[in-house]
């Protein structure tokens, strides 16, 4: 009878990958002549990673128990064993004493692997008897671990059999999907022993195992969403790759690259969807996309103007008309009246002073640059022009 694993009981990782890389160079290229030498390749490699307790004793017992089983399972044993299957990995090699004269060796079972069909899910040890655990088939009340053999299914829900399409492990009865199929155990689960990460199970959506101090364990990672994928914008599982925002327009949040939502300034970051970045404030903010109103059409702020200008004879007035936008005249100094004047187009007068005026009263922008520009002049621009004027 297999006796348990534990912790202390399995060789140190380095002394495992060294038997390992060891015994792979001298078998992957065995032809199996007879069972006998299969046997004692395996055996070797399994008393290696775990002991002579998981070799019923010894190789010399191991190949003992071949050599004195029947004829056909001699045979299907030659048949069935692939040495560079199981000696891929310590789990792989300890999967492949899955299979007869190696598994229900003993009365009573002491655990799993000492009942035919443990590395497929469709065996377990239970008080002492081989018996089927739910989900797997059975035969006849008596074959199953717990609840009734309903439907040919012990608890009457089938799990996946091999081969099957699965997305999670828990779907199969091995519990191992790997590759989106279940498949046999032949990998170590979470706190099982291991010498290399690659000895543990497939990581199931959103964690990674790893093999630490002899186990593999499992880890938790946290992954992101992509572009357009579905996200939870007040924090979550669901969160945005970096460089993305979790932006929900009505139809649903999803990450879009960071963009700036209305009220926000766009200097440097476009606004979201339909949002139009003005540039008539400093900075500029986002505004609400709308369809430009027409010249002499009242407005309230001059993005919602086709002509980009809100004309407000008092710029604290709330309302005003949509008008032309004049070209700039900078042939005056901002000292002076004269035509408007841009601060794109008139930078060298002085950028920041006209900014300044411009972004408080479009008028002087975009109509004409009056004594009523003039007069913002010493609290926006002191200093500028002398004496105040």
């Amino acid at each position: 009878m297999f006796a348990t694993v534990t912790g202390g009981r399995l060789i140190a990782a380095t002394a495992l990958v060294t038997s390992a890389v060891g015994l792979s160079a001298s078998c992957r290229g065995l032809v199996v002549g007879d069972g006998i030498d299969a046997a004692s390749e395996l055996c070797d490699y399994v008393r290696r990673c775990y002991g002579d307790e998981r070799v019923f004793g010894g190789c010399d017992r191991f190949a003992s128990i071949l050599e004195g089983a029947p004829e056909p399972t001699r045979g299907s044993f030659l048949a069935e064993i692939d040495l560079e299957t199981c000696l891929a990995s310590c789990p792989a090699a300890l999967a492949c004493l899955d299979i007869s004269p190696y598994c229900a060796q003993a009365e009573p079972c002491g655990e799993a692997r000492d009942c035919c069909g443990w590395s497929e899910g469709l065996s377990r040890c239970t008080d002492g008897s081989c018996c089927v655990p739910l989900g797997a088939p059975c035969a006849a009340e008596g074959d199953c671990c717990e609840g009734i053999c309903e439907g040919g299914v012990c608890g009457g829900r089938p799990c996946l059999n091999n081969a099957q399409p699965c997305e999670y492990g828990e779907e199969c009865c091995s519990g191992v999907c790997r590759d989106g199929a279940c498949d046999k155990k032949d990998c170590s689960f979470d706190g099982e022993p291991c010498a290399l990460p690659t000895d543990c199970c497939p990581a199931e959506p959103g964690t990674i195992n790893t093999c630490e101090a002899g186990a593999c364990q499992k880890v938790g990672v946290v992954s992101c969403q992509g572009e357009l994928e579905p996200c939870e914008p007040m924090g979550g599982a669901l969160v945005c790759c970096e460089g993305l925002t979790c932006q929900d327009d009505g139809m649903g949040a999803v990450c879009r690259s960071a963009c700036a939502d209305t009220g926000q300034e766009c200097a440097t970051t476009p606004c979201c969807g339909d949002g139009v970045c003005d540039a008539s404030t400093d900075p500029p903010f986002c505004a609400p996309p709308v369809v430009c109103l027409d010249t002499f059409v009242p407005c309230l702020q001059s993005y919602e103007c086709c002509s980009g200008y809100c004309l407000k004879p008092d710029p604290m007035q709330p309302a005003g008309t949509c008008d032309e936008c004049l070209e700039s005249d900078c042939a005056h100094s901002v000292c002076t009246t004269g035509g408007p004047m841009a601060p794109e187009a008139c930078a060298m007068q002085g950028y920041d002073c006209i900014v300044a005026v411009t972004s408080f009263d479009p008028f002087c922008r975009c109509t004409g640059w009056d004594s009523t520009c003039l007069s913002y002049l010493p609290d926006l621009c002191p200093g500028v022009c002398g004496d105040p004027l």
